[in-house]
């Protein structure tokens, strides 16, 4: 059985004599941590098979040049571990951009002998593991439970995903736009003429229709020819799909739409519709620039299935977060009824209607 990949970030400095309060190198830190952090995995992976987890840490090239590699991996990774015990501004850095686009994060900071934290201001309330030294075992110890955490979400405690620019955004930064912003526009377009209390389809076909079902797509690729593909698996199991429509039958009319008509789609008792605005994220800068990364590695016949997977795991990150927003749309546009919204794959659509026939 194949597992979807986990994978975890850490960064921490890379260079320089200085030394911590304990006397080892910060440059050590980062060493230690991959080796703690890979027995971590290790653990995991032998005792449970929702994911694999996998440890990535930046190594400099010939040229020295580590930028793209780094950003590359934050990109794809499900938890970034950042050791910023020795304020390195690089290390921030990447920490702000793991925090932009709402990646969770776990920060090591020292304790002091005193018991205070050494931790920057922008930390101080976020998801952290304080330890008293950077030795593997300790390191092992204090991280342990958090990964697993972070991995099971079955602890109490802080959200690992909550840090200040989400807090004062609501959003992970980068969610603002992109997925977000389609989301919003499909939204505000659309779904919101159908959800009205009053005088949406629900009013014009009365008792006739259950809920409005937006159909979750696979991949990017399919969001545009979903409403096809729909189309012909509810004719293969005997449904009828309907345009609902006032005058002529076919498209329906709504004043306080932009355009004054809409085309809505039935089967059985509800209306559905597909999200065709994600397939503009087939194109987006994040997508373009991940699939150039992992050009070089489908070349080769053994990171082929890898990169296809690590392109595949970013999609439905797109993918949920554009619904995700959806969702939550809803309750912020008064006298919208979030209670007739749902979302299905298209196999659960076809179960679904049949059920209800």
């Amino acid at each position: 059985m194949h597992r979807p990949s986990f994978d975890i970030f850490i960064g921490g400095p890379m260079g320089g004599d200085r030394k911590d309060p304990g006397g080892l190198p910060f440059a050590a830190h980062i060493g230690n941590m991959h080796k703690a952090l890979a027995r971590i995995a290790d653990e995991i992976n032998q005792e449970q098979s929702i994911v694999l987890v996998k440890v990535h840490t930046p190594e400099l090239d010939d040229a020295g040049m580590i930028s793209a590699r780094v950003f590359g991996l934050i990109d794809t990774a499900e938890l970034g571990v950042m050791d910023v015990s020795a304020g390195s501004p690089s290390v921030m850095y990447e920490l702000a951009m793991l925090h932009a686009l709402g990646i969770p994060t776990i920060p090591v900071v020292f304790r002091e002998a005193d018991g205070t934290r050494r931790v920057p201001y922008y930390l101080k309330d976020t998801y952290q593991a304080v330890v008293e030294g950077f030795d593997q075992d300790t390191l092992y110890a204090t991280l342990g439970p958090k990964v697993r955490n972070v991995i099971t979400g079955c602890a109490a405690g802080a959200d690992p995903t909550l840090n200040p620019m989400t807090g004062y955004y609501g959003l992970p930064l980068v969610d603002i736009s992109a997925s977000t912003g389609l989301a919003t526009g499909y939204f505000h377009n659309f779904l919101r003429h159908l959800l009205r209390a009053n005088g949406s389809v629900f009013d014009y076909l009365e008792d006739q229709i259950d809920q409005v079902v937006v159909l979750v797509p696979d991949s990017l690729a399919e969001a545009e020819n979903l409403k096809a593909r729909a189309g012909r698996r509810l004719q293969q199991a005997g449904i009828a799909v309907e345009l609902v429509g006032r005058d002529d039958g076919q498209v329906y009319t709504d004043r306080e739409q932009a355009r004054g008509q809409m085309l809505i789609y039935r089967a059985g008792r509800y209306i559905f519709d597909v999200p065709a605005p994600l397939a503009a994220q087939e194109t987006s800068p994040r997508m373009r620039r991940l699939r150039q990364q992992m050009r070089s590695a489908m070349s080769r016949p053994e990171g082929a299935g890898d990169a296809q997977a690590t392109i595949r795991k970013f999609e439905n990150k797109l993918i949920q977060e554009f619904i995700h927003t959806l969702a939550l749309l809803p309750s912020d546009y008064p006298g919208s009824l979030p209670e007739r919204l749902r979302f299905a794959s298209l196999d659960e659509f076809v179960e679904l209607v049949r059920a209800r026939r």
